[in-house]
C-alpha cells in the first residue's frame, strides 16, 4: 500500500489557553494550568506513529505546516465551541488541495457537521483509525503527557504526569455527552499504565493526575492502578464522582491520594436528581469537609443557571460554595450539548436560541432562561468568579499543601519536597522541551 502523508491537528489558538484563567476573575492570586499537548492526539500518535500531529498551533503555524508537504489526509480534533474555527481550518485545507478531511473528538457530535468531513470517528478511535489505514493495534499504549500548575506571575508550583486509565462512563448524567461519544466502558492495559508511570518516575515526576471520567468506576482494575501508585511512591489526584470518592477515600489516601477533581454541580437536590447524580447535596458537603480535614486539594466543578435559579439564589449558593474552601473552582453556565437529554429537554421546553457554536463554551447563556437574560448571566458569572477566586483561597491552598506534605514526610523533608517541587516545575516548564511529545517505542 502506498504510504500516505497524514496530519492530525487541534484547533488553532490566538493565545496560550489557561484552563483556570477561563474560570477565575482577573487576579494574580490564582493558579494557572495551560493547555500543554493534546491527550487524544498523543494517544493516536503513540499507537500509529506514522501520523503527524500538531497540538496547539496558531493559524499561521497550521498553514505553514500544511504547505511543508502534500498531505493526503488532514484530521481535526475539536469540541463544539471550536466548530467555527475548525470550519475555517477545513476551508483552508481544501483550498490548497487536501482531498480527504477526517474529524474526531466531542465536536463530531454536532448536528450538520458531517457535511464538512469525508469521515468522522466517534469515540476513542485509535483502533478504528488503524483499520482505516490497513494496520492493527495489538495493545493500546499510553503516551507521556506532562503538565504544570503555576501562577500568573510565572512561578510554577507543580510538575505532574497525566494518565487516563478508564475510558467512558456507565452513569447517565443528563448534561454529559460521554454516553453518546463513548458507548462502551474500557480500560487501558495495566501494563501500559505501569510503563508510563515508570517513565514518569524515571524523570523524577512525583505527582500524577488521573483524568478519567470517573476513576474507580471499575473497582478491581482501579485497585491495580492504585497499587502501582503505591509501588512507585507517587502522590496522585483522581477525577471521580463524589459517591466513588467517598467509598474509597481511606484506602486511596493511604496509597498516595493527595487531591481530587470532583463535580459538585449544584446545591439543589432537585437539580442533582434531575442530572442523575447519585449523592445528595448534604453528602457532597460532608465529603468536602472530610477532604479538607485530610488536607486533600480539591478542584471542584459547579454549574449555575438552572431553570429555577434567579440572580439572588445563585449568589446565595456561590457564597455557600466559597465557604467550602475549594482550592480551584470551575464555574460553568448550564449549557445543553447535542445528543444529551438536557439538549432535548431544553430545546423542547425553552428553546435554544443561539446558533453560534463558539458561544457553547459554558460561559454563555445560549437558551431561553425563564428568569435570566444572556447579558445578565454573563455579568453574574463574572461576579461569581470574583467571589470564589479570592486571594484568601489562593494562600489557603499553599497552607493546605504545607500541612499535607509535612504530614507525609515530616516538617523538614516536607518543606524540602515543596521547595524542590517548585524549583523543578519552574525549570522544566521554561528551560526544557519536556512538554513536547515523547513516545514509547
Amino acid at each position: 500500500m502506498e504510504k500516505k502523508n497524514i496530519l492530525f491537528t487541534r484547533v488553532y489558538l490566538d493565545k496560550n489557553y489557561d484552563y483556570i484563567r477561563e474560570n477565575a476573575s482577573n487576579t494574580s492570586f490564582r493558579f494557572t494550568y495551560f493547555r500543554e499537548g493534546s491527550y487524544g492526539l498523543r494517544f493516536i500518535k503513540q499507537n500509529i506513529p506514522e501520523i503527524e500531529i500538531l497540538e496547539n498551533p496558531t493559524f499561521e503555524e497550521f498553514k505553514k505546516k500544511l504547505k511543508s508537504k502534500k498531505y493526503d489526509i488532514v484530521g481535526f480534533s475539536f469540541y463544539l465551541y471550536e466548530v467555527p474555527r475548525i470550519i475555517e481550518m477545513i476551508n483552508y485545507s481544501r483550498s490548497i488541495g487536501v482531498k480527504t478531511i477526517w474529524g474526531g473528538n466531542y465536536g463530531v457530535l454536532t448536528q450538520g457537521i458531517e457535511k464538512y468531513f469525508d469521515k468522522l470517528f466517534i469515540g476513542y478511535a485509535e483502533e478504528e483509525i488503524a483499520r482505516e489505514l490497513k494496520k492493527e493495534i495489538k495493545k493500546i499504549k499510553h503516551p507521556l503527557i506532562i503538565r504544570h500548575v503555576g501562577t500568573p506571575f510565572g512561578l510554577q508550583i507543580l510538575r505532574a504526569g497525566v494518565i487516563q486509565t478508564i475510558r467512558g462512563c456507565s452513569f447517565k448524567c443528563k448534561f454529559c455527552q460521554t454516553n453518546s461519544f463513548c458507548k462502551k466502558v474500557s480500560t487501558i492495559p495495566i501494563e501500559s499504565i505501569d510503563e508510563v508511570l515508570r517513565e514518569y518516575k524515571r524523570r523524577k515526576i512525583r505527582e500524577i493526575f488521573i483524568t478519567d471520567e470517573n476513576f474507580g468506576l471499575i473497582k478491581d482494575y482501579s485497585d491495580k492502578v492504585v497499587d502501582l501508585m503505591e509501588k512507585y511512591q507517587l502522590n496522585w489526584y483522581a477525577m471521580s464522582r463524589g459517591d466513588i470518592i467517598e467509598k474509597n477515600l481511606e484506602k486511596w489516601k493511604e496509597k498516595g491520594l493527595i487531591g481530587v477533581f470532583i463535580g459538585l454541580e449544584n446545591f439543589s437536590q432537585k437539580n442533582l436528581d434531575y442530572m442523575g447524580k447519585m449523592i445528595s447535596g448534604e453528602k457532597i458537603i460532608e465529603l468536602i469537609e472530610k477532604l479538607n480535614n485530610h488536607n486533600l486539594l480539591i478542584i471542584g466543578f459547579y454549574m449555575v443557571g438552572f431553570e429555577d435559579e434567579t440572580k439572588e439564589s445563585i449568589l446565595k449558593d456561590i457564597k455557600k460554595l466559597k465557604s467550602l474552601n475549594l482550592d480551584v473552582t470551575q464555574l460553568c453556565i448550564l449549557t445543553p450539548f447535542p445528543y444529551t437529554p438536557l439538549w432535548d429537554y431544553t430545546e423542547k421546553k425553552f428553546g435554544i436560541w443561539d446558533k453560534d457554536y463558539s458561544h457553547f463554551d459554558t460561559k454563555s447563556l445560549v437558551w431561553n432562561h425563564p428568569k435570566l437574560k444572556p447579558k445578565e448571566m454573563r455579568l453574574l458569572l463574572e461576579k461569581c468568579f470574583k467571589i470564589v477566586s479570592s486571594r484568601e483561597s489562593f494562600f489557603n491552598s499553599f497552607k493546605k499543601m504545607y500541612r499535607k506534605y509535612t504530614q507525609i514526610y515530616g516538617i523538614r523533608e516536607g518543606l524540602k519536597y515543596m521547595y524542590m517541587g517548585i524549583i523543578n516545575a519552574t525549570f522544566y516548564r521554561y528551560f526544557t522541551k519536556e512538554t513536547e511529545p515523547f513516545f514509547f517505542k
